[in-house]
């Protein structure tokens, strides 16, 4: 690390250098007031040699005295008070190796002083800028708050070397000091945009694209435990773009007490930005670039939200047939597959039982309101068919009573869960728990159950027809969310096969009140990775699931630090992290661009 990065650091080990030369000063000065041609052996013991020989000029005791006390280096002659360069302040330490008799043996280097003004001379304008990209970056990467911010600047500030930084935050942060929102009843929404955090990303990678495919998804979030509010945001992921698979665009914002009463006021600024990407485009240093919307992923709730239709409790609430549901021990459920549904029976509205508002969705053109929508596996099937099959094993009803496990094989299951824990490697998200805390599961660990702990941990526990009964669910899922055999027509047509005598099974072994909503979605979830299997490069459902929606709902929780306008916190902590994707952020006007609505 060159010394000038590391001013803090420099800058004491030249005081501390000072203090040392003025203190053997003092104490052998005849050793140390020599000329140029005296030997290596009159030097003071311990006194380090350097590459070059080092010209030390005679000093007066009282001049040396005066000029400590004016804070001038005691090796150093008082300077002219009429000299002004730089040159004349501070003579040269080092001289030509042919006008001097010191050994140039390697030894220890010396350091020369350093004066205030020198050092800033050489670092103010060149390591400033690169200590203000490193803050910056700190303080997005670890959600450093404003305070924080302050005091550390200030801080900094104290030491000469950092004396023209910011004394905000903010500034560093380029945190825009005004964000456009308008009144959505009950709250308010902030729309961030979508092309130009798209055309940031797009910049940035290092790859030629003809074409990007959009995944949307609308999910509510409730930010506090103990207050009431929700935070709706617009999110959107790449598909077709292996490096950008996981990145999140959070493109609107909406908080208020409850979920926006007007859905057409919440969707239009996102349908109004969608449809003019869809038919221009973007163009990127003179290339341009085809937008597709490929899809919605949302879960049942926010799917029937944004569509306009019936919800999943619903005796129509299928969005892939229209199979009308029955009531068994007040759960609807649906035990068959019907006649599909149609995107052209959507516009025309032919089932008034299943279409019960407008959406401004159906004035994007692309979109089809049957294949659009796919069914998110991690809301279907791990939260929803594995979660059950787990409870009604462990505590399940009174009605499933039969089902539910001895309290011996109960104890076996959770100890096999914990033996097993120790056993997968860091690369897994989490570590399963035992059945102790079933109802705190995420959905990784449901989905670690169902694809890798589940065929292990239940044989043994289950008898032979139910453990079969899973192997089927767990074979069809595995199929489906490997790469390689996704791919396969004639696996997926297996998968199908095998989802479809699970459900039947299901309801022959426990009974046809856990046919719901999420178990009868098994009969269509192989449409999604049908349709998606040409579009994406190595597709499996979990490209089109929610996972990633779900972390950056997270992301955008620990963005909030209090409960005082959570709407502009959650912005400007957006736009913050938008400034430091920028390369330009002021040139580009990308922040201002990003807080217009």
């Amino acid at each position: 690390m060159s010394k000038e990065s590391f001013g803090l650091g420099y800058h004491r080990l030249s005081k501390t250098t000072k203090w040392r030369r003025c203190h053997n000063s003092q104490k052998q000065p005849t050793s140390w007031l020599s000329d140029s041609s005296s030997d290596d052996n009159s030097s003071p013991q311990g006194l380090a040699k350097s590459p070059s020989s080092i010209v030390i000029p005679q000093i007066d005791p009282e001049e040396h005295h005066a000029n400590l006390l004016s804070e001038v280096h005691p090796l150093l002659p008082h300077s002219s008070p009429t000299s002004s360069s730089c040159e004349s302040e501070v003579p040269n330490y080092v001289s030509d190796d042919t006008n001097s008799g010191v050994d140039s043996s390697p030894t220890e280097e010396v350091d020369p002083p350093s004066t205030s003004s020198n050092f800033a001379s050489h670092s103010i304008d060149s390591s400033n800028s690169s200590m203000i990209e490193f803050l910056q970056k700190w303080a997005v990467d670890y959600n450093v708050t404003h305070s924080s911010m302050d005091a550390l600047l200030k801080g900094l500030k104290s030491h000469a070397c950092f004396m023209d930084l910011p004394s905000c935050g903010r500034t560093v942060l380029n945190t825009p000091t005004k964000l456009v929102k308008y009144e959505l009843d009950p709250g308010y929404y902030v729309h961030l945009g979508l092309e130009d955090q798209l055309i940031t990303l797009l910049t940035n990678l290092a790859e030629n694209v003809n074409k990007v495919e959009l995944l949307v998804n609308v999910d509510g979030l409730p930010p506090f435990k103990s207050f009431q509010g929700e935070l709706y945001p617009i999110l959107v992921s790449v598909l077709n773009i292996k490096k950008l698979r996981g990145k999140v665009i959070t493109v609107g914002i909406y908080y208020g007490a409850e979920k926006p009463r007007s859905i057409q006021l919440f969707l239009m600024p996102f349908v109004n930005e969608i449809n003019k990407l869809l038919n221009e485009g973007v163009d990127i240093e003179n290339a341009h670039i085809e937008i597709s919307l490929a899809g919605f992923c949302c879960d049942a709730p926010a799917k029937s939200y944004i569509m306009g239709v019936i919800g999943h409790g619903g005796f129509y609430s299928c969005t892939r047939c229209t199979l009308k549901g029955t009531t068994v021990e007040k759960r609807r459920v649906f035990l068959e597959s019907d006649c599909p549904r149609t995107h052209e029976d959507f516009k025309n509205k032919t089932d008034k039982h299943y279409c019960s508002k407008d959406t401004p969705l159906s004035l994007i053109p692309s979109i089809n309101f049957v294949n659009s929508f796919v069914l998110d596996y991690m809301h279907l099937v791990c939260l929803g068919v594995v979660r059950t099959l787990l409870v009604t094993w462990t505590s399940g009803t009174k009605s499933l009573k039969s089902s539910r496990l001895s309290r011996s094989n109960r104890c076996t299951l959770s100890g096999n869960l914990d033996l097993l824990a120790s056993a997968f490697r860091s690369e897994f998200a989490r570590k399963l728990r035992n059945l102790t805390v079933l109802l705190r599961w995420k959905a990784t660990e449901f989905r670690m159950f169902l694809i890798y702990a589940g065929p292990v941990v239940l044989k043994g526990v289950l008898n032979d027809e139910r453990y079969t009964n899973f192997l089927e669910l767990h074979i069809a899922m595995t199929i489906l969310l490997s790469p390689n055999i996704c791919k396969d027509e004639e696996a997926r047509y297996n998968s199908r096969k095998l989802l479809v005598h699970f459900v039947k099974m299901v309801a022959y072994l426990y009974g046809v009140q856990l046919i719901t909503h999420n178990f009868h979605g098994l009969f269509h979830l192989v449409d999604d990775a049908d349709n998606f299997v040409g579009i994406i490069e190595g597709f499996t459902l979990n490209d089109i699931s929610a996972f990633q929606f779900e972390n950056h709902l997270q992301t955008l929780k620990k963005f909030i630090r209090g409960k005082n306008k959570p709407l502009e916190q959650t912005s400007k902590r957006l736009a913050e992290k938008f400034a430091l994707q920028c390369e330009n952020v002021r040139e580009n006007n990308c922040i201002n661009n990003l807080s217009i609505f």
